[in-house]
């Protein structure tokens, strides 16, 4: 972030406590949005609305195409 980098994010159950403590990252209202341009996405939950996702539709609104799921979603 201190180089200008730029982190996005999306978490259903605990966003608002993850606002009180990282208010430099951007929260959006879905997974999609928080992908949106992104270089890299990195799913950190097996939740089953991240199961779901159209992982196509995702990588159409990416800039890049990595996709980091140490969960094994």
């Amino acid at each position: 972030l201190s180089e200008g980098g730029r982190v996005t994010g999306y978490d259903p159950a605990s966003m608002d406590n993850f606002k009180k403590h990282f208010p430099d990252i951007e929260y959006t209202k879905n997974p999609y949005e928080a992908c949106r341009n992104a270089d890299i996405a990195i799913f950190m939950t097996e939740w089953n609305e991240f199961r779901e996702l159209d992982l196509m539709a995702l990588r159409k609104i990416m800039r890049g195409d990595a996709l980091l799921d140490p969960r094994n979603i």
